[in-house]
């Protein structure tokens, strides 16, 4: 589920389940705009009767890298080098973006915020000139 706009920062929340533990593929992840508009949308999550915490993303959902990637099918990824596809894997490094924080409120408790993937080496965003796509650096 997504609820934003692809032009912006968009946040992923995995689900977990009826025992706070995380569910493991892309269909648990939900994708939240960061801006105001979508208030609504996190107050969804926080109603929500199961856990919903904030998350790194997985290959295709990715929020900074996967948005724009040609490989990118739905909130998964179709690079043939990646291992769940057959191939030997691609290499994601992800940053924490405030160090070794802690972040603590009223309503959430204590966490410390996901890493963000910041390169993927099987990323390629095509850009266009004209009617004609182009891959990246072309």
């Amino acid at each position: 589920m997504v609820c934003g706009r692809e032009d912006e920062f968009l946040e992923p929340w995995r689900e977990h389940d009826e025992r706070d533990a995380p569910i493991a593929g892309a269909a648990a992840v939900v994708l939240l705009g960061s801006s105001k508009d979508h208030d609504a949308c996190h107050e969804v999550l926080k109603r929500h009767p199961r856990l919903y915490a904030p998350d790194m993303g997985s290959p295709g959902s990715f929020p900074v890298l996967c948005g724009p990637c040609d490989h990118r099918r739905g909130a998964g990824c179709a690079h043939p080098d990646l291992k769940a596809n057959g191939g030997a894997g691609l290499r994601v490094v992800a940053n924490a973006p405030f160090g070794r924080m802690i972040l603590c409120t009223r309503e959430s408790g204590c966490l410390t915020p996901p890493k963000v993937a910041v390169t993927c080496d099987g990323q390629a965003v095509a850009r266009t000139r004209g009617w004609m796509t182009f891959p990246e650096g072309s």
